[in-house]
C-alpha cells in the first residue's frame, strides 16, 4: 500500500513538473516576442508571428537540452532511486517478519510438542527396558516368554508388578503423551496426523478400560485366577503401544525443527 501511494505521487509530481516546463518555455518565448514589439502593427503582427513560429518549433524539437528538463531528468532519476531503496528496505523488512514468525512457530513445536515427547518417549523405553530385566520377561512378549525368549508365564510376582508399573510408572507418562496430541496437534510438522500418534491415543484410551478390571481383583491368587482365564487381555489392550516407533518419530520431528532453525539463524 506504501508503495502504491508513493510511485502514484511521484509519478503525478513528475507529469505535473513536466508540463509546466513545457507550458512555461512556450509562453515564455512569446512574453519575449511582445516586449520587443515594434511601432509598426503590421511589421510586428509578422515578426511576432514567425518569432513565436520559431520558439515553439525550437521547443518541440530541442526541449529536452534544457537545462531545467536535464535538471527534471536528475530529480526524477533520484525519486526512483529512493522508491526502489524503499521498496527494497520494505522486501527485506517483510522477509525479517516472515524469518520471525517461522522461528516463532518452530519454537512452539519444538517446546510444546516435539521435545516433551521424545524426552518422555526416551524415559519411558528406558525405564521399560530396565523393568523387564528386572522381572526376566521378554520385552514384546511379557506375558508369554521369559526374557531369554523361551516360553514361560509369569508368575503371580510379575503379574503383581506389572500391574503396579504400569498403574503408577507407565501409565502418567503415557497421559501426559496424550495430553500433548489432544492439545497441541495442530504443531506438527505433518500434513495430516500421523497414524502412529492415533494408535498411541488409541492404546491409552483402550487402557484405562483394562486397568478397571484390575479393581475386581481382590488378591494376587485373582490376577492369575484372571490371567489363566482370559490370557494376557486381562493386562494389556489389544492395541499395541508403538514405543520405539514413537520414539524415532519425536527425534525426527525435533532433529528436522532444529535443522529449519539453524538455516533460519544461518548458523
Amino acid at each position: 500500500m506504501i508503495k502504491k501511494k508513493l510511485i502514484y505521487i511521484c509519478t503525478l509530481c513528475s507529469s505535473i513538473v513536466i508540463f509546466s516546463l513545457l507550458f512555461f518555455n512556450e509562453t515564455h518565448a512569446v512574453e519575449n516576442v511582445i516586449k520587443e514589439q515594434p511601432k509598426n502593427q503590421t511589421t510586428f503582427i509578422l515578426e511576432l508571428s514567425d518569432t513565436a513560429v520559431n520558439a515553439i518549433t525550437s521547443t518541440k524539437t530541442k526541449w529536452w537540452m534544457s537545462p531545467l528538463i536535464i535538471a527534471l531528468a536528475a530529480i526524477i532519476a533520484s525519486v526512483l532511486t529512493i522508491i526502489f531503496g524503499i521498496r527494497k528496505q520494505i522486501e527485506t523488512q517483510q522477509q525479517t517478519i516472515n524469518s520471525l514468525e517461522k522461528l516463532k512457530r518452530i519454537d512452539l513445536q519444538l517446546s510444546n510438542f516435539y521435545a516433551p515427547l521424545l524426552a518422555l518417549s526416551q524415559a519411558s523405553n528406558m525405564l521399560y527396558i530396565k523393568f523387564v530385566e528386572e522381572e526376566k520377561r521378554s520385552k514384546k512378549h511379557y506375558f508369554e516368554k521369559a526374557f531369554d525368549g523361551t516360553d514361560k508365564i509369569p508368575s503371580t510376582e510379575n503379574i503383581e508388578n506389572w500391574k503396579r508399573v504400569m498403574k503408577n510408572v507407565f501409565f502418567p507418562i503415557n497421559e501426559k503423551r496424550e495430553i500433548l496430541v489432544l492439545e497441541h496437534a495442530g504443531l506438527i510438522v505433518d500434513d495430516i496426523l500421523p497414524r502412529i500418534l492415533v494408535e498411541m491415543v488409541t492404546h491409552i484410551a483402550e487402557f484405562r478400560s483394562v486397568m478397571k478390571k484390575w479393581d475386581e481383583h481382590k488378591s494376587p491368587a485373582d490376577a492369575m485366577d484372571a490371567f489363566n482365564k482370559n490370557g494376557d487381555e486381562e493386562f494389556r489392550p489389544t492395541i499395541e503401544f508403538p514405543g520405539e516407533k514413537l520414539e524415532e518419530y519425536a527425534e525426527n520431528g525435533f532433529n528436522k525443527l532444529m535443522s529449519d532453525k539453524k538455516n533460519i539463524l544461518n548458523i
